[in-house]
């Protein structure tokens, strides 16, 4: 996921990067932990299949959610999101 905000300059930086992020539970498999953070590391990878530890998931859940803290008060002007790809997908 990236959160833009427009800098003093006039450029668009993700201001989500890196930052505390959680989620409703967090999935483990043979390919790693799908932590919160994978959703914001800047890695643009979908295919957890093909790159270990490279996207979020979590276990099935009725309202599953997913949150970051930017740590300070921010006007995001966009939101920008990736899915992940499914199992066989290249």
């Amino acid at each position: 996921m990236i959160l833009f905000c427009v800098g003093p300059d006039g450029i668009l930086r993700n201001v989500a990067l890196n930052k505390p992020s959680w989620q409703v539970s967090t999935r483990t498999d043979a390919y790693g932990e799908h932590s919160a953070n994978l959703a914001n590391d800047g890695s643009r990878q979908t295919n957890h299949y093909v790159h270990v530890n490279s996207c979020v998931h979590s276990l099935r859940a009725t309202n599953p959610w997913w949150a970051v803290d930017l740590e300070k008060r921010t006007e995001v002007k966009k939101v920008q999101l990736t899915n992940r790809k499914r199992a066989g997908s290249s």
